[in-house]
């Protein structure tokens, strides 16, 4: 069959190399100028030389091989792709809580968790505001605790973050300074939509973090997505945007760039709303699901400021700041290479400036699925569309796990999910045959 593939992030990569290899005529589509989706990597030179180039990502930089990423990891270690672990760490100060807290630490266990309770209680002792840290630390101690019982409880399905948050009684100290600044940094998610998530996302995401060390792509994430997509290369056209999708009888026709192409089946690995926008003769079932998804945009900068570091070291992996700039998130990419220059990603909320653009080395755009209610909902209902008139749907917010798992936002989905669909077009094709 003639396949078009609209969208070249992990989704759209992972449906092609199946599909390749089952002997079908692909093209992949991307808009941009470069193949990965929400996967960008960047060269940055750690001499004037330019010799010992570091990756810098300026999407995702992370995976766990055990719990959220076991499929993907598997496939990463049967490609040959080198990743190693790193230790995951976070760091907070706001300048209007008088509250800072690190989970950077020496020491590991028992010892390490009340290190780090005492430090947040001295730095609140120093401040008049002893009481209101120690209070905030058992919170925090006691959220954690809950992670498993959120995950696994039916009495939770479907129940949003700001409810949670009010029947279990979180004071406003928690809210401001662990809850949104941890979402924000997930899922680049302001503060006007983070009370709006669905509750066992936000929880299961947590509990699987902290459960196992984290991994990283020693030579960058373009390596791991090269090694996916360099058997079909030449069949990926980049700064080709497609901007409609007709259905005509037995075949489907994609308009881009001005010119109309005809497929047997097309992939649609975009973002929901453009992928909407793009069904120029959406059904109603289609748009009551695509319209339930939200998304919002997010700017990052990748830049050598470091007044957008604490100003106190050790810095964390990540570096959650508030102050008159806004809510911020910074990744010091010295964590994963610390023997090349320092290297800053940082993105925030209602920020007021920008780093220095002096010491900038580049931006991105990103369009984020936000993880709502309606969100877990559509994620699901989504297989009801899938193949109406030679059309499918793969990406993040498609469900691809068990079926009785939580919908999850991270890039095992989206990875499963190719490889589901390239599954169901096959089977569809036996069916006719």
């Amino acid at each position: 069959m003639k396949i078009g593939i609209i969208g070249s992030g992990i989704a759209g990569l992972m449906a092609a190399r199946q599909l390749h290899e089952q002997q079908h005529a692909i093209t992949v589509f991307e808009a941009q100028d470069y193949i990965g989706g929400h996967v960008k990597t960047v060269r940055d030179a750690a001499g004037e030389d330019g010799a010992g180039s570091m990756p810098v990502e300026l999407g995702v930089f992370m995976h766990d091989p055990r719990y959220i990423h076991p499929t993907m990891n598997a496939y990463v270690r049967k490609l040959g792709v080198v990743s190693q672990p790193f230790k995951l760490c976070f760091s907070y100060s706001s300048a209007g809580h008088k509250l800072a807290w690190s989970t950077k630490s020496e020491y590991s266990g028992a010892v390490r968790e009340w290190s780090l309770l005492l430090a947040v209680v001295w730095d609140g002792i120093r401040h008049g505001q002893g009481l209101r840290n120690w209070e905030f630390m058992f919170e925090l101690r006691r959220f954690l605790r809950s992670l498993p019982k959120l995950c696994e409880s039916q009495g939770y399905a479907g129940m949003r973050l700001e409810d949670f948050l009010r029947k279990e009684n979180y004071s406003d100290c928690f809210v401001q300074t662990w809850m949104l600044p941890q979402i924000l940094c997930w899922w680049g998610v302001t503060n006007t939509h983070a009370l709006d998530t669905d509750v066992q996302v936000v929880a299961s995401s947590m509990n699987d973090v902290v459960r196992t060390p984290q991994h990283f792509f020693t030579d960058g994430w373009d390596t791991f997505l090269k090694s996916v997509y360099s058997p079909y290369q030449e069949r990926i056209q980049t700064s080709r945007r497609v901007t409609k999708i007709n259905r005509c009888g037995d075949s489907v026709q994609v308009l881009v760039d001005g010119r109309v192409e005809d497929f047997d089946q097309v992939i649609v690995a975009t973002p929901p709303d453009i992928s909407l926008d793009l069904l120029a003769d959406a059904t109603p079932a289609e748009a009551a699901i695509l319209q339930k998804f939200e998304t919002i945009t997010t700017t990052v900068y990748v830049h050598r400021d470091v007044s957008w570091l604490p100003a106190k070291k050790p810095w964390a992996t990540i570096n959650l700041m508030h102050d008159a700039r806004g809510s911020l998130c910074t990744f010091w990419n010295g964590e994963l290479h610390p023997e090349k220059p320092a290297v800053f990603v940082s993105w925030g909320d209602g920020l007021t400036a920008v780093p220095d653009p002096a010491k900038t080395l580049t931006t991105a755009r990103w369009l984020r699925t936000l993880p709502t209610v309606n969100y877990t909902r559509a994620s699901r209902e989504i297989e009801a569309i899938q193949g109406a008139g030679g059309v499918w749907h793969c990406g993040a917010h498609v469900h691809a796990l068990d079926a009785d798992s939580i919908p999850s936002l991270w890039h095992e989905n989206a990875f499963r999910s190719g490889i589901r669909v390239a599954e169901k077009i096959a089977a569809q094709q036996r069916g006719a045959a």
